[in-house]
């Protein structure tokens, strides 16, 4: 009877280890599917930075190749120089054209104040996917989204 105890513990430990293994690597699923980056959240991202002006977070969000100066001046020159530029937005709606690249609809309306209320322009702002980032497409980005962009 002692054998058998011993044996019936050991598989309890075995099965508590399965199981344990198992829901391991299911939580690793979902916190790795929960952190990509879906392009929606990307751009709201890089709009809050835009609207903050924050160059870091600019810089790191998007995409310019070969960037002369480098993107990080081109950022804070194009902050500086829309520094009285307050500014809201809406989202419209995104287009995926592939899996690395979408492109959201969204209007950026200029906000005059109280009395003059702020008007409105739809552009599109382009996402591509680089290094498993979503990140703003600089180059085929309308100059009208933002005063002074980085080019």
């Amino acid at each position: 009877m002692m054998i058998r105890r011993r044996k019936e513990i050991g598989r309890m430990r075995f099965d508590l280890v399965a199981v344990f293994l198992v829901v391991s690597v299911f939580v690793v699923i979902a916190v790795l599917s929960l952190a990509a980056q879906s392009p929606e959240a990307a751009a709201d991202e890089f709009m809050r930075a835009l609207a903050r002006h924050d160059v870091d977070t600019l810089t790191e969000m998007s995409y310019l190749p070969d960037a002369d100066p480098p993107l990080k001046e081109q950022w804070q020159t194009c902050v500086e120089r829309a520094k009285h530029y307050v500014f809201l937005w809406e989202y419209y709606g995104i287009k995926r054209v592939s899996d690395d690249e979408a492109s959201i609809r969204l209007a950026i309306m200029e906000f005059r104040g109280a009395q003059g209320g702020a008007e409105g322009e739809e552009v599109e702002l382009p996402l591509i996917r680089q290094e498993g980032r979503w990140k703003v497409d600089l180059t085929s980005l309308s100059r009208r989204f933002f005063p002074a962009l980085p080019r």
